[in-house]
């Protein structure tokens, strides 16, 4: 039997099974132990300085990570909410792809004078199933850009892990 003419009942009734049964493989593929808890959390992430759209010589010059010190207050820089305190800093050199053409493989290689800027940041957290907000800002890893600041330094990065410390 067609609906209209053109389109069989059959194949709607698939089409509704098969939307179904997608819904409640993803559903259930995840273990509960595995699945997202909501509630407050104190949880530590790093920023890294150095790559983004506004990324400048001057941040990734050697030497940027002495403007950070341990156990400052770190605000978005743009709402001005406090987006918790810094727990530790350090530096690591800044790599560019090379093409090394005696193997013809892509290698990574050290620029001289030029570091990215690692600063771990510890805060509480409202953390729902599907996102994890300080104050109100997203922390989320990927190609999520940041802009913060501090009584001693300005900056714009990425944010490139997310760690959950404890639940509160």
């Amino acid at each position: 039997m067609k609906i209209f003419g053109t389109i069989h009942i059959a194949d709607i009734l698939w089409l509704i099974l098969l939307i179904v049964l997608i819904f409640f493989g993803i559903r259930f593929s995840v273990p509960r132990e595995v699945m997202a808890q909501e509630g407050q959390a104190t949880v530590r992430y790093t920023l890294e300085f150095g790559y983004g759209t506004h990324a400048s010589a001057r941040r990734m010059r050697a030497g940027f990570y002495e403007n950070v010190s341990i156990g400052d207050a770190i605000f978005d820089a743009v709402r001005g909410v406090h987006m918790g305190h810094v727990v530790d800093v350090y530096a690591v050199p800044f790599q560019v792809a090379v093409l090394d053409e005696s193997t013809n493989i892509i290698r990574f290689a050290d620029v001289d004078g030029l570091e990215l800027t690692r600063v771990v940041v510890e805060a509480v957290a409202e953390i729902s199933e599907y996102e994890t907000l300080v104050n109100g800002i997203t922390i989320a890893t990927g190609l999520q850009e940041v802009f913060v600041r501090s009584a001693n330094f300005a900056g714009d990065g990425l944010i490139i892990s997310v760690e959950i410390i404890n639940w509160n």
